[in-house]
């Protein structure tokens, strides 16, 4: 188990407490406080001394990915997982996920579904398909198991990847694109993901931008996969990214009166195509026509989420439920607008 600890004093002990809890009990826990500013380092001691098969180090800040890949140099188990300070597994869960790897050995990754918990408790169901999809959304969490050679082999989490989507980056490394039936997805929602209350410094709208800048990061690593499994096709796929990133910003009342006409929308959707067109090596111009239309349709979408908001905090799943029937036929079309040789896929929010 590989825990990296930030800022998670608050929570650590309820992350402990649930391995000490696991039905398979042959683990242990590599705590890495990643120079956290709290007290992390007297919490993880304190348990250290309760049950030997927790260990801890301290290191300096350098992120999760180089807490993880620290911790996994002192791993001396056949399996892996990464625990991050603040989630949490339910009794079973060790014991699913090294039952499938040690009786399926083509199998490289294995993990349950999920639960939020914490200040947002609204579920969501992961569906893996295939290596392809996993390119365009990561469908894997971050506590998925592995066999520790390839973690290794892989090279582990790219410590360049700070603020989010590493673990999507390092799925996407250790599974092989040329294998199929690589993944394993036990139905049971035994993994606990905290959710905790957004502060006004940390809005939806900076961590949207977050997002897009590692997004952008994957598809230029990765170039070569992304050209090779969608060619032509790939505007399609990278357009879905677009309704994401407007979503995130509709949905943020602390910004939202200054983001709320057609003219902000497009511009955001016109950052993502350029970003898309710096991928592939083309005119942008290409795409205006489509992106210009389905601001249009996510304009109608906006006069919804205007009304429902009134100042009050709405996450996306909210939104999305409180009129689903509207929403998602102003969604649909917006959908439609795309040539119909692209490919269209449904439009996702998570």
């Amino acid at each position: 188990m590989l825990v990296a600890a930030y800022g998670q004093e608050a929570y650590l002990s309820e992350t402990l407490q649930s391995l000490i809890d696991q039905t398979y009990t042959n683990w242990e826990a590599i705590v890495v406080d990643d120079g956290s500013p709290d007290n992390v380092a007297s919490v993880a001691k304190e348990w250290m001394a309760r049950d030997k098969r927790i260990r801890f180090f301290h290191t300096d800040n350098k992120g999760v990915s180089a807490a993880r890949n620290f911790a996994a140099t002192k791993a001396t188990g056949k399996y892996v997982m990464s625990l991050d300070g603040d989630d949490m597994i339910l009794p079973a869960y060790i014991q699913k996920c090294v039952d499938v790897l040690e009786t399926l050995p083509d199998i490289k990754v294995v993990y349950t579904n999920w639960k939020f918990f914490g200040a947002d408790t609204h579920t969501t169901e992961l569906v893996y398909t295939d290596y392809r999809e996993e390119l365009l959304h990561n469908n894997i969490h971050v506590s998925a198991m592995l066999r520790l050679d390839d973690y290794r082999k892989a090279g582990g989490f790219d410590e360049h990847m700070r603020t989010a989507m590493e673990d999507w980056e390092f799925w996407i490394r250790v599974l092989s694109d040329e294998t199929p039936n690589q993944v394993r997805l036990i139905p049971d929602r035994l993994f606990l993901y905290r959710q905790k209350v957004r502060s006004r410094n940390n809005s939806i709208t900076d961590n949207s931008l977050k997002i897009k800048d590692c997004q952008e990061y994957v598809f230029n690593k990765h170039r070569e996969k992304y050209l090779k499994y969608f060619g032509e096709h790939i505007s399609a796929d990278m357009l879905m990214f677009v309704g994401n990133d407007l979503m995130d910003v509709l949905t943020d009342t602390e910004h939202f009166h200054t983001l709320h006409d057609k003219k902000q929308l497009l511009h955001q959707g016109l950052k993502a195509a350029k970003k898309l067109a710096r991928l592939r090596g083309i005119d942008p111009s290409i795409n205006l026509k489509y992106i210009t239309k389905v601001a249009d349709e996510l304009t109608r979408v906006q006069d919804d989420a205007k009304s429902l908001l009134n100042h009050k905090q709405f996450s996306r799943y909210q939104l999305l439920t409180s009129n689903p029937g509207r929403f998602m036929a102003n969604m649909r079309r917006s959908q439609a607008m795309m040539p119909k040789n692209w490919g269209r896929k449904e439009i996702r929010y998570r």
